[in-house]
């Protein structure tokens, strides 16, 4: 006998536990703990730095530079690879 044949021929059964979970999973929804703002890590990021009509020479000097010197300060960068 397979799970379907016995909810039709025990169908009170069958929506009672129907309603026991569902209404155990709502319960849990509502009582469980919710961060507003919750932790996380930031473990890689990527910056593309653009100049339209600029030399690479020139962005890296204007943008790409200075976006190294702050990130290279910053107390939770542990390290910086820059690529050209």
């Amino acid at each position: 006998m397979n799970l379907a044949n016995w909810c039709i021929k025990n169908n009170r059964t069958a929506i009672a536990l129907f309603l026991i979970v569902a209404l155990g999973g709502i319960m849990t929804f509502v009582n469980i703990k919710k961060d507003e703002d919750p932790d996380f890590t930031i473990r890689l990021a990527t910056v593309i730095t653009q100049f339209p009509g600029a030399t690479p020479q020139r962005v890296e000097e204007l943008v790409t530079d200075k976006l190294e010197e702050k990130s290279a300060r910053s107390a939770t960068s542990k390290s910086l690879n820059p690529s050209p």
